[in-house]
């Protein structure tokens, strides 16, 4: 038997621009992670508004509650389950009450969206927590990588364990998918932002490992399928203060909307030509295909164009307006490690605008 690695099953490159009919997707059942506010909230409406029974899962109750009234008001079948996603009990119970919800008890997409900001290590640095007697310092936090790299792991086994056991209705024309959330940090250096860089690439290298099994599930099981999306800059609540400085001056950025990520997610969710493509999100629905891998190493063909590198801001030749107060960042970076904001979509701003590279966003 062929090792997966040598069996190419990557579909071609996709232009995003093209139409697409997401009406395919009625009746379908989703599963969100990180749901209440953001860009998981937009993939969570944008797929309830098109037919699917979406069920979304935050550790935040108060923003998980007033977002399934919101969505429920609307008439759209939808609901919230409190959920901390590093508990793999707390996963097991969602991925049921999704399967529950669903009219054909089962779950077709899944979407681990929930992150976390993390602090860099220069600002570690500057901060350094010290044991009170000895003075040796405390270990560095690890939400970042428990929440952005073990937590979008465990999702995915216990997403394929439900895929499997838990079909559905035989039906050859739909597969079971993940649309993983990375981000340009899982393609672009973040000076000294170890845990978060680290855990974007981490979930782009669960995104390889599974591009080309698509009978991962079994004889006689659906057919399986990944994407992934890499968001940069996207306008939520938290990165609104920034949107100034991000955009302003002689900066070449242009932030992007969170309709335009879900675009993206409702192609690759209602499209089953999409398989195993990566999309770098950008505004004004220029968004694209990376070729990730798969016409040429690490994506490097289209990301080491001189115009994505302007267009994303990455590079010495990007400026900024003013750099934020130290005040501001420190509050920011305060509210991104807060474990009640559970989806912070940016980190360490300050020490990105020194080293004139900007935060991609986070899931």
């Amino acid at each position: 038997m062929a090792h997966p690695r040598t069996t190419r099953t990557t579909g071609p490159r996709v232009d995003f621009s093209e139409s697409y009919d997401p009406s395919v997707l009625k009746g379908r059942s989703a599963l969100v992670t990180g749901g209440s506010l953001g860009i998981g909230h937009g993939c969570v409406e944008s797929l309830a508004e098109n037919g699917v029974y979406v069920t979304f899962a935050d550790v935040n109750a108060e923003a998980g509650q007033a977002a399934e009234k919101e969505l429920k008001d609307k008439g759209l079948n939808v609901q919230f389950v409190q959920t901390d996603v590093s508990s793999w009990e707390a996963l097991v119970a969602v991925f049921k009450a999704a399967v529950a919800f669903s009219p054909s008890n089962t779950v077709d997409i899944v979407i681990p969206n929930a992150g976390v900001g993390g602090v860099s290590v220069a600002h570690w640095l500057s901060n350094t927590p010290v044991n009170s007697v000895t003075n040796d310092p405390l270990p560095p936090p690890t939400r970042c990588a428990d929440i952005n790299y073990m937590a979008v792991r465990n999702t995915i086994y216990a997403a394929m364990y439900y895929f499997r056991n838990f079909p559905g209705k035989e039906d050859a024309t739909h597969s079971k998918q993940i649309i993983f959330v990375a981000s340009m940090a899982g393609y672009s250096p973040m000076a000294s932002v170890i845990d978060y860089n680290s855990s974007k690439w981490g979930v782009r290298g669960m995104f390889w490992a599974l591009r080309n099994v698509p009978h991962i599930l079994g004889e006689g099981k659906p057919l399986f399928r990944v994407n992934l999306i890499a968001p940069t800059w996207v306008k939520t609540n938290l990165t609104a203060r920034f949107q100034q400085l991000i955009e302003g001056g002689n900066s070449t950025v242009k932030m992007a909307e969170v309709s335009d990520c879900t675009d993206v997610v409702l192609r690759m969710a209602s499209d089953e030509k999409v398989v195993g493509r990566a999309a770098a999100i950008a505004a004004d629905k220029k968004s694209f295909d990376v070729c990730d891998e798969s016409e040429g190493p690490g994506a490097a063909q289209v990301l080491n164009d001189p115009e994505y590198l302007k267009f994303f801001g990455y590079g010495p030749a990007v400026e900024v307006s003013k750099k934020p107060s130290e005040a501001d960042s420190a509050k920011f970076l305060d509210s991104a490690a807060s474990e009640k904001v559970p989806n912070p979509t940016v980190l360490s701003v300050e020490d990105s605008l020194k080293a004139a590279v900007p935060v991609p966003n986070a899931a």
